[in-house]
């Protein structure tokens, strides 16, 4: 195997360990959204956490976990900007 081949391999076998990492995890909701704010991932503890089963969450516009007034106010926007800013966002 070329130095290569192996560094992809070990690449491709870090991530798999992440993901069952990130997918085991119950007690904190980890999900990721695309640039425009749709919902890519979603762990156990989303789910726990959140009350969405993957299936009904999955490519949904994030605001779904804001309040009517929150939407209308454009916090969902100022939060993703922020999150492209910076990163990420933390409640």
């Amino acid at each position: 195997m070329t130095a290569r081949k192996h560094a992809q391999q070990a690449h491709l076998e870090s991530e798999e360990r992440l993901r069952l990492l990130i997918e085991g995890v119950r007690e904190y909701a980890i999900f990721q959204l695309d640039p425009l704010g749709h919902i890519v991932s979603w762990n156990a503890g989303a789910e726990r956490l959140k009350g969405y089963r993957t299936g009904e969450v999955l490519g949904k516009y994030f605001s779904v976990f804001y309040e009517p007034k929150d939407i209308e106010s454009g916090r969902p926007e100022i939060k993703l900007a922020e999150a492209a800013a910076e990163g990420g966002v933390r409640r």
